[in-house]
């Protein structure tokens, strides 16, 4: 178990073909979806550095996952949801 502080920040290292981070921009709804690895602990709680998918622009969300595989899957969820229920904007 590895315990984190506040001055502390966890690096991931990524590599050619493999980044931390993925990055929509949905003009049509005014939107912005981006997922990434935040190194930094919560000042807020005992929380561990997660992934965050957080949306931009016309609504702002920030939902917080503990794996790679997990933000991926929350970001193609969180991209699905804004195409099904969100009016495009003209």
């Amino acid at each position: 178990m590895r315990c984190y502080d506040y001055t502390e920040h966890a690096t991931w290292t990524s590599c050619e073909g493999k980044g931390w981070q993925i990055k929509d921009d949905l003009p049509e709804y005014a939107l912005e979806v981006w997922t990434y690895f935040s190194g930094w602990a919560s000042l807020k709680d005992d929380l561990p550095p997660m992934f965050c998918t957080t949306i931009s622009g016309s609504i702002r969300k920030c939902y917080y996952s503990r794996t790679w595989e997990g933000a991926e899957a929350k970001h193609g969820h969180v991209l699905e949801k804004i195409r099904k229920t969100l009016t495009k904007i003209t």
